[in-house]
C-alpha cells in the first residue's frame, strides 16, 4: 500500500469514528427529547465533534436522522436475511420471525419515537420502514404460506399483512405511549406479541365470512 491510500485509510477511519460518535450521541439526546427538540449545537456538545465536522460528515441535522434511519433499516434487513429457520415447525419459525419484530422495537424505543413524531410533517421518512416492512411480509410469506393453506387459509398474503399491521399498531402504541397491557419493557412482550400474532393469523377473512 502506497503512502496516499495508507493516508487516505487514516482519514476514512477517524471519518467513520467520527459518524459514529455523533450517530451514538444524537440517540442519547433523542432519547430524552425526540430528535425534533435537539439541537446541532447539543450533539456537538454530546460528541465532542464540532459544528464544522457535524456539518462536513452530515450536510445537517436532517442528515442526521437520514443517517439513522440507513443504519437501522440496513441493520434490520441484515438480521432478517441472516435468520435461519430451516427445519422449525411452523410456531417456531412465526415465533422468531415476530421476536425479530420485537427485539426492533425493544432496542430502539427512542427512534421508533421519532419517527412517530417526524411522520406528520415528513410522510416520506417512512419509505425505508415501508421497504423493510415489504421485506418482513415477504419473508413471512416464504415461510409460512404452504403451512397456512393447509389449515384453511385462503390467502396468506391478506392472513400476513393484517396480522402484521396489528402487530406494528400494538407494539407503535406501547413505545409511543407506554399505555396498555402490552409494554415494549416487560419480560413476556415476546409471547404477547406471538400469542396476538397468531391469533390474528388465523382470524377467517371477511370474504370467508359468508
Amino acid at each position: 500500500m502506497n503512502e496516499k491510500a495508507v493516508v487516505d485509510r487514516k482519514q476514512q477511519k477517524r471519518g467513520e469514528k467520527t459518524v459514529r460518535k455523533v450517530l451514538d450521541a444524537a440517540r442519547v439526546l433523542m432519547a430524552e427529547g425526540g430528535f425534533d427538540a435537539v439541537q446541532l449545537a447539543q450533539i456537538s456538545a454530546e460528541s465532542s465533534v464540532s459544528t464544522g465536522s457535524l456539518y462536513h460528515h452530515f450536510g445537517s441535522k436532517e442528515g442526521i436522522i437520514t443517517r439513522m434511519i440507513d443504519e437501522f433499516t440496513d441493520q434490520a434487513m441484515t438480521d432478517l436475511e441472516k435468520l435461519d429457520l430451516v427445519g422449525l415447525s411452523f410456531d417456531e419459525r412465526l415465533w422468531r420471525l415476530l421476536c425479530l419484530t420485537c427485539d426492533q422495537f425493544r432496542d430502539n424505543p427512542e427512534f421508533y419515537r421519532s419517527m412517530s413524531e417526524r411522520v406528520r410533517s415528513q410522510p416520506a421518512i417512512w419509505a425505508p420502514l415501508r421497504e423493510l416492512r415489504r421485506a418482513f411480509e415477504y419473508r413471512l410469506l416464504t415461510e409460512l404460506a404452504d403451512d397456512l393453506k393447509q389449515r384453511g387459509i385462503l390467502d396468506p398474503q391478506i392472513a400476513i399483512h393484517r396480522m402484521m399491521q396489528a402487530v406494528l399498531g400494538v407494539l407503535t402504541h406501547s413505545v409511543v405511549f407506554g399505555s396498555g397491557p402490552v409494554k415494549i419493557n416487560k419480560p413476556c412482550l415476546n409471547n404477547e406479541i406471538f400469542a396476538i400474532g397468531r391469533a390474528i393469523l388465523f382470524l377467517p377473512a371477511p370474504e370467508e365470512n359468508t
